[in-house]
C-alpha cells in the first residue's frame, strides 16, 4: 500500500495535467505514493492520454492511476470520489495547474508528522489565490438536521496534505447538498473552502527553503477554468 495518495482532478486543460503529472514524477522519487488523476468528463483528449499512459507508459508512469468519470462532479465532489479510490494513509489534494518542486512531498510529510497540525500546505510562488476568510456564522446542515456552526478561519488552497481519514470524516460532516456552499468559482481557477482544522504554514523565501515551495501557473484571469457545483 502506498503511504501517500495524490489526488488531481482534471476537467480539460490537458496541457496543465501533463505538466502536473510529469513534475510529480520528477520531484517525488523518494516517497511511496500513488497519483490518482480524476478525469471529469474532459473533451480535449485527457481520457485518451490517460489510456495511453496506462497501456504504454511503462515504469515512468507506474505511480499514475486514472479514474474516469461519466460526469463533472465539481472540485470538491471530484476530491471526494478520489478519496474512495485512495489507498494511502495520507492524501494530497493537488490542482492540475500546480508544478511541484524537488522535495515538496517529503517536506510536507515531515511537517505534518512533526507538529500537531491536522493539515499542512506549502507556500506557492505566483499564486493567484489568497486566503479567503469565511464568516464564522456560516451554518451547515448535517444529515440529521442539526446545524453546524463554523467558527474558525478557513483558507482557499490549491494543494494540501492531511490524513486520509480526516477527509472521510469531513465528508460525513458535510453532506452533498452543501457542496455548492463549499466550492467557490474564482478568476484564475476553482478552490475549496477548507474545513475547521486547516492551518496554513508560513515560510520565508530563502535559498535553504526552496524545496518548501511550489511553482504555480494559474490559468489566465481572462479565461478561468470553472468547475460545476454539485
Amino acid at each position: 500500500m502506498p503511504k501517500v495518495s495524490i489526488i488531481t482532478r482534471a476537467r480539460n486543460r490537458l496541457e496543465y495535467t501533463i505538466r502536473c503529472v510529469d513534475a510529480v514524477i520528477r520531484c517525488t522519487d523518494k516517497e511511496d505514493y500513488e497519483h490518482l488523476v480524476i478525469n471529469q468528463l474532459s473533451s480535449d483528449g485527457t481520457r485518451q492520454w490517460l489510456d495511453w499512459i496506462g497501456r504504454y507508459g511503462g515504469e515512468w508512469f507506474s505511480h499514475v492511476r486514472a479514474i474516469d468519470l461519466d460526469r463533472n462532479a465539481g472540485d470538491w465532489g471530484g476530491m471526494l470520489i478520489g478519496i474512495e479510490y485512495a489507498k494511502g494513509q495520507y492524501v494530497v489534494q493537488l490542482d492540475n495547474d500546480i508544478v511541484v518542486s524537488p522535495g515538496w512531498l517529503g517536506t510536507l510529510l515531515e511537517v505534518l508528522d512533526g507538529t500537531e497540525y491536522g493539515t499542512v500546505q506549502p507556500n506557492r510562488k505566483g499564486s493567484g489565490l489568497n486566503a479567503l476568510p469565511v464568516d464564522g456564522s456560516t451554518e451547515f446542515v448535517r444529515p440529521d438536521g442539526t446545524v453546524l456552526q463554523l467558527g474558525r478561519r478557513k483558507v482557499a488552497t490549491g494543494c494540501y496534505l492531511c490524513a486520509a481519514q480526516d477527509v472521510r470524516d469531513a465528508r460525513s460532516r458535510q453532506p452533498p447538498r452543501n457542496c455548492r456552499m463549499l466550492t467557490r468559482n474564482v478568476a484564475g481557477g476553482a478552490c475549496m473552502i477548507m474545513d475547521l482544522y486547516v492551518e496554513e504554514l508560513d515560510g520565508s523565501d530563502t535559498e535553504s527553503d526552496r524545496s518548501r515551495f511550489l511553482q504555480q501557473r494559474k490559468y489566465p484571469r481572462t479565461s478561468p477554468q470553472i468547475w460545476e457545483t454539485l
